[in-house]
């Protein structure tokens, strides 16, 4: 009997390279649990949820086509990050700021967040021959002054995003760094969006400030604002009174 060889989708080994070139596992192991796991486990998480936000780097091609096929997109939402496929953002992302109610919860929110892995997405996209670093993964200048001026407006009480500002970002990424493997060439360096995020916080602090980017659960407070990091398949419940249930 003749045995198929399996064929995968570019995506799919785009997901494979990444994670072995992070020193997840080898190929193999991380080829066979991505199998093993689909469909994607957040559709999973979010399945007795009425409402959801999900807070970027959702994925590529093939996440989005199990969004589009299985997932309600005016019930589960989510803010694109900095590994989000740009090119192809399907009706479940939010968009790149603004003011909006989901569930009975008002939030400002935002998207993107600078990759520090741009070189390494870049040259692995060439080789197989598909975009794998998008541009506008960070809002433009005239982008960020148009959201500056709606954040200034609305004073929100719950801020969601990707990436945060400047010195909790540092404080989050310094968290996130003992689970990794020790690099002394791998520091952190705010990003454009980091500064920009400073900046809305200098003109207004809410009361919840929630993001994602460093993969690790972690929170802080400064002042009046509680930042949240969510983090990589964790969530948390949050009330129209800016009070988070299990952060």
């Amino acid at each position: 009997m003749t045995r198929r060889r399996k064929t995968f989708s570019a995506d799919f080994k785009a997901k494979v390279a990444l994670e072995a070139i992070r020193g997840v596992a080898t190929t193999a192991e991380i080829a066979s649990r991505l199998v093993a796991r689909k469909p994607h486990p957040y559709i999973d998480l979010i399945s007795d949820a009425d409402y959801s936000i999900q807070l970027g780097d959702m994925g590529d091609g093939e996440t989005y086509e199990q969004l589009i096929a299985r997932v309600d997109d005016q019930r589960h939402r989510f803010i694109p990050g900095n590994h989000d496929h740009y090119n192809q953002l399907p009706s479940h992302n939010l968009g790149d700021f603004g003011v909006i109610s989901c569930g009975g919860v008002d939030f400002f929110f935002v998207r993107g967040a600078e990759s520090t892995d741009r070189t390494i997405l870049i040259a692995l996209g060439r080789k197989l021959g598909k975009t794998l670093w998008f541009e506008q993964e960070e809002l433009s200048d005239e982008q960020m002054q148009e959201a500056e001026h709606e954040y200034v407006q609305c004073s929100p009480r719950i801020v969601l995003s990707h990436d945060a500002p400047t010195d909790i970002a540092r404080l989050a990424w310094k968290h996130a760094s003992q689970y990794r493997t020790p690099d002394p060439e791998f520091s952190f360096c705010p990003s454009r969006t980091n500064a920009f995020l400073s900046r809305l916080l200098e003109c207004h602090a809410p009361e919840l400030w929630v993001f994602g980017h460093h993969h690790r659960d972690w929170k802080y407070q400064d002042d009046k604002t509680l930042f949240v990091c969510v983090g990589e398949l964790s969530y948390v419940d949050i009330t129209s009174s800016a009070e988070t249930l299990n952060a």
